[in-house]
């Protein structure tokens, strides 16, 4: 799985530097591929002195914030849409598919054991179903004929540990630095990373109060980017796209419980409260996925 990730990401970095050059992402510098007899080499812009300090990556996430990281969702999407045989290039990694489906599996036994009213078994049994290998690949799929886009280059790990920021003095809250971690890139549905990114990185009642505003923004920037698209056409409707994110929102429930479970340290509830900021974006985000 290490040299399937790995080569996956290089091979992203690689590209990018050629095509994506206004991505927020760091500068490659030089790389060498992974194999049983080779380590993996993968040599990046250093952003040390730019990289916001003290700022927790789980805090949560406004719309401001946001809507730049959406820009460069869609504008990625649009013109990896020019590209040859994308899905034969960059297919799902089985591995990590896999590794998905144990570890939500794992997390949400392990969520359990916390006696939480609202984790119900119901609740359990409809994580293990979504957790299943071929509805996890349903959910990541593009399933054009139903939604009308065609499969896309997807980040596919774009929760808060994969997002650096910059704050300057004069700036009341952190900018967007830079998005890492594309060793799990595949072609895939084009509402993955909008579902992971508003529903792991905002608290629940923010992402309830400007997710029609960003939905409508990310469909205004896909009608502004299609134009790059050389020989493919794209002629989704917002019906079609709403849709297609309402699939995708089911998939964020799986890395939202297992940043829930993996993080701990950043979910301690404050004082006089039950539970922590991730505990209670993890609620809200199944009531509004399953319902209450």
């Amino acid at each position: 799985m290490i040299s399937s990730v790995h080569n996956r990401e290089l091979a992203f970095y690689r590209l990018a530097s050629e095509k994506f050059k206004w991505l927020h992402c760091p500068r490659f510098i030089y790389g060498e591929e992974m194999s049983e007899k080779q380590e993996g080499v993968i040599l990046m812009e250093d952003f040390t002195g730019r990289c916001a300090k003290g700022i927790s990556p789980f805090k949560g996430l406004s719309k401001k914030q946001v809507l730049p990281i959406v820009e460069d969702l869609v504008r990625i999407q649009c013109q990896s849409l020019n590209l040859p045989k994308l899905e034969h290039t960059y297919p799902q990694i089985n591995s990590v598919v896999q590794a998905v489906s144990k570890y939500a599996l794992m997390s949400s036994n392990a969520l359990a054991t916390r006696n939480l009213s609202w984790f119900t078994s119901d609740i359990v049994k409809k994580i293990a179903e979504n957790a299943q290998l071929e509805n996890l690949l349903s959910l990541y799929s593009p399933q054009t004929e139903i939604f009308g886009m065609p499969p896309v280059l997807v980040h596919a790990d774009l929760w808060p540990g994969n997002l650096l920021w910059e704050k300057k003095d004069d700036e009341e809250k952190p900018k967007m630095l830079a998005i890492l971690d594309w060793q799990c890139l595949h072609a895939g549905s084009f509402t993955t990373d909008l579902a992971v990114l508003i529903g792991v990185s905002m608290d629940g009642e923010v992402r309830r109060k400007e997710e029609a505003a960003i939905l409508e923004y990310f469909y205004q920037k896909l009608q502004e980017y299609k134009k790059l698209v050389n020989d493919v056409e794209v002629n989704v409707t917002f019906e079609q796209f709403e849709n297609s994110y309402k699939k995708s929102l089911r998939y964020s429930v799986l890395p939202m419980l297992m940043t829930v479970v993996f993080n701990p340290k950043e979910d301690v509830p404050e004082k006089g409260e039950v539970e922590g900021i991730l505990t209670k974006r993890f609620k809200l985000l199944l009531e509004d996925v399953f319902g209450k």
